[in-house]
């Protein structure tokens, strides 16, 4: 019983709406914001692909490092056919152009 009570199904809710305060937290700068909202996500990644794409889709400025795992691990998982991840893909070679460094 204290098993199925505490599995992933159990906290997915409470991970998903901790990612979207998170998002819209005034206090926490960009970068504390997405480290949060990130290792939120990889706890439910092994579960569900709904908890990444959201933190991906709301949080703002993800910092390169998260950037380069989410891009370089989406070919591991199922993540690839993500369009947040495809989008993420997009705005990543853009930031880099832009920075003279793609």
């Amino acid at each position: 019983m204290i098993k199925h009570s505490y599995s992933f199904k159990f906290f997915e809710h409470a991970i998903q709406e901790a990612i979207l305060r998170i998002a819209v937290d005034t206090q926490s700068s960009d970068d504390e914001k997405s480290y949060a909202a990130f290792f939120l996500a990889s706890i439910s990644l092994e579960k569900q692909q709904d908890a990444l794409n959201l933190f991906i889709s709301n949080i703002k400025n993800i910092p390169m490092e998260i950037r380069y795992i989410l891009l370089n691990d989406s070919g591991k998982k199922p993540l690839d056919l993500s369009q947040a991840i495809k989008k993420l893909n997009r705005k990543t070679e853009k930031a880099l152009k832009s920075a003279n460094l793609g």
